[in-house]
């Protein structure tokens, strides 16, 4: 019973990677129930891995020269944490293949 826990928590940390935070904190609350074991916030874990991901491609997209396509990853990111410390125009352009 208990792995199936944390089969789910892995499932709905690809979700999030994926964008899909709705889907991803649906799965950590099914993990939490089949596994009360586990400690962590669903929302929580599901916007900082998206947050994270976001900006992964964001890096990828500037490196590729499509600063306009980082920008908006780099907007997606903020609109999941406001508090991230990040221009994204400036990271974009700092980013960028030379």
């Amino acid at each position: 019973i208990y792995s199936n826990g944390w089969v789910l928590r892995e499932e709905g940390k690809a979700l999030a990677m994926a964008g899909d935070v709705d889907g991803a904190i649906k799965k950590f609350e099914q993990a939490l129930q089949r596994n009360p074991d586990l400690k962590f916030d669903p929302q929580n874990e599901a916007q900082q891995l998206a947050v994270a991901a976001l900006i992964t491609e964001g890096e990828k997209l500037a490196k590729e020269n499509d600063v306009q396509g980082a920008i908006v990853k780099f907007q997606q990111a903020k609109t999941w944490n406001p508090e991230l410390l990040i221009d994204p125009e400036v990271k974009a352009r700092q980013n960028r293949s030379r």
